[in-house]
């Protein structure tokens, strides 16, 4: 049996932690023995209660990441708290869904405010803290949506929003690597009441409810928080029992020794798409100049 993982003297934070998966996550990191700063614009208070109750620490925060200077005073609020800040799980968020031609600039500015600029603003508050102290974990929370597209239920916004997060991930995880920090990103699959208030087949949300538990998630969340992380820069989905490496790759596509035509590309788009055989590039370097 590998050994177990512990947080004892270590403290997190974690986002939208107030119900769902954050509190699934806030709960196991102080099972765990992390204390946890559970951030919720709502009322993170019941989760707190519970984690003191079972013999941990934590404290509520109620600020509002999509705010800058809020996000930056939490950062500040767990630092003057607990002593210290070691992992950040960036969990916080909200769905719209609506047709494309439904959504409005209003919906997209929500939908970045939160997931792209919230953790964009309290990553780079805890981004100071760790790299003067060289050590910290962040997990950013993205999205099948935001990986693969969203069929239905149609959210485009949000979806937009959460690739977004897979490339800051991607390239915050190549600027960190120097300073033991390391930066992954999670994709969840699970039954949260964000998505029970956009369901109305109720045997379909318990059904969900079963299969699909916040809890069997975090797991995944202790792993990449921990100081034992043995990955940076990649992308989990998670599921129930199940853990996948999501990832974006090129095909071996064509090559040929002149510019192509627009009749040869369309006449060989199989070759391209072709999945069979692809590579996984390592992050992106500018030619030089350009840095």
């Amino acid at each position: 049996m590998p050994e177990e993982l512990t947080f004892d003297d270590q403290v997190a934070v974690v986002t939208g932690a107030g119900r769902g998966l954050g509190r699934a996550h806030a709960l196991l990191l102080a099972e765990r023995g992390a204390a946890v700063v559970v951030n919720d614009v709502q009322d993170p208070e019941p989760v707190v209660r519970e984690i003191i109750r079972a013999g941990g620490r934590a404290a509520a925060s109620t600020h509002d990441i999509a705010d800058e200077g809020q996000a930056h005073r939490l950062i500040d609020h767990a630092v003057d708290t607990f002593g210290r800040l070691d992992a950040l799980v960036n969990n916080a968020g909200v769905i719209h869904i609506a047709p494309f031609e439904q959504q409005t600039r209003a919906h997209l500015d929500r939908m970045m405010g939160v997931h792209v600029l919230g953790t964009w603003a309290l990553t780079q508050a805890a981004w100071r803290v760790f790299r003067e102290q060289r050590y910290g974990r962040i997990v950013v929370t993205t999205s099948a949506a935001g990986l693969f597209g969203m069929k239905h239920p149609p959210q485009a916004a949000y979806s937009a929003a959460k690739s977004a997060l897979v490339g800051l991930t991607l390239s915050l995880a190549a600027e960190a690597e120097a300073h033991d920090v390391k930066v992954n990103a999670l994709a969840p699959r699970a039954f949260t009441p964000l998505q029970a208030q956009h369901m109305t087949d109720a045997g379909q949300a318990e059904r969900l409810a079963v299969a699909q538990p916040a809890d069997a998630v975090s797991p995944v969340v202790a792993a990449l928080a921990h100081r034992s992380c043995p990955v940076n820069g990649q992308v989990l989905f998670a599921c129930g029992g199940q853990v996948q490496r999501a990832f974006t790759g090129l095909t071996a596509g064509i090559t040929t020794g002149s510019v192509l035509t627009p009749e040869e590309v369309v006449d060989r788009i199989g070759e391209i798409v072709d999945t069979s055989e692809f590579t996984v590039p390592e992050p992106y370097v500018a030619p030089r100049g350009m840095q």
